[in-house]
């Protein structure tokens, strides 16, 4: 009987060491390391370049298989390269065809011969500010010219202003002075370097320009009334060896709208 025992006990003994060992390895949260072993890697083949192959079946059954050259695979290729070029072929030409016609404009102009009496009229600009920058570029190329505007007949409308003024100081001054008398609504004009005004309003009908003068005057501001029309500002050259210079159409850059034009001098205004 004690025998009988004793093998219970160690047998529930054994039973008890073997399951708190089966529970040690449950928790445990270190993974076995990863062998790494580079000599048994190998790099695989280069993919070969795939083909494509077309497939007939014969009338006889037989199975014919035949692989489709680069070419073949795209035929739209070579058509697109060639619109490709046709093109670019196209575009060249054409700007080919702008620099003949701009070089046939400049021979042309060259050869003109310019005669005693004769002038070289550059415009119209839209603004004196505009013909002014023109003429700052005579300047610079040392040569005369004089500048001349012509109405075109379309009125524009009725400005009632204050000016001119001949100098910076002149103009902030009497800006600083209208604001003091509540007038807000203004801008500046320069038209010229000795030629600034100060814009108080525009209108269409020369009625609501004089309505609107009165009721200035009668807080004590000064006013003008002008009718303004559509206006081109020329410059014009007389002295024959300038024209000679300001022939080429590369001598001075022309803005889009402006040209030159020779004419009698009596002409140009």
């Amino acid at each position: 009987m004690k025998v009988v025992l004793g093998i219970l006990l160690l047998a529930n003994a054994a039973l008890l060491l073997w399951g708190l060992g089966q529970r040690e390895f449950m928790h445990d949260k270190h993974s076995p390391a990863a062998e790494f072993h580079p000599e048994l890697m190998e790099l695989l083949p280069a993919e070969k370049s795939r083909t494509m192959a077309k497939v007939t079946i014969e009338a006889s059954g037989k199975v014919v298989t035949r692989n489709i050259d680069r070419d073949e695979q795209a035929p739209g290729a070579s058509d697109s390269m060639s619109g490709m070029n046709d093109s670019s072929s196209s575009g060249i030409a054409k700007n080919a065809e702008l620099e003949d016609s701009k070089q046939a404009a400049a021979t042309e102009l060259e050869s003109l011969e310019v005669k005693p009496g004769q002038c070289l009229v550059i415009g119209p600009y839209k603004t004196a500010l505009d013909r002014g920058r023109a003429g700052r570029q005579l300047q610079d190329m040392h040569l005369s010219f004089t500048e001349s505007e012509d109405p075109q007949g379309r009125v524009l409308g009725y400005r009632v202003y204050q000016g001119p003024f001949s100098t910076k100081s002149d103009v902030s001054r009497a800006k600083r002075r209208l604001e003091k008398q509540g007038v807000k609504d203004l801008y500046l004009m320069n038209e010229g370097p000795s030629n600034r005004f100060i814009s108080l309003g525009f209108f269409s009908n020369e009625g609501s320009a004089k309505s609107f003068m009165k009721n200035f005057a009668e807080f004590k501001v000064k006013s003008k009334l002008r009718l303004e029309y559509e206006t081109h500002y020329w410059l014009t050259v007389s002295d024959i060896e300038a024209i000679k210079i300001l022939n080429g159409i590369s001598a001075i850059p022309l803005p889009a709208g402006i040209s030159k034009t020779i004419k009698a001098c009596d002409e140009s205004g």
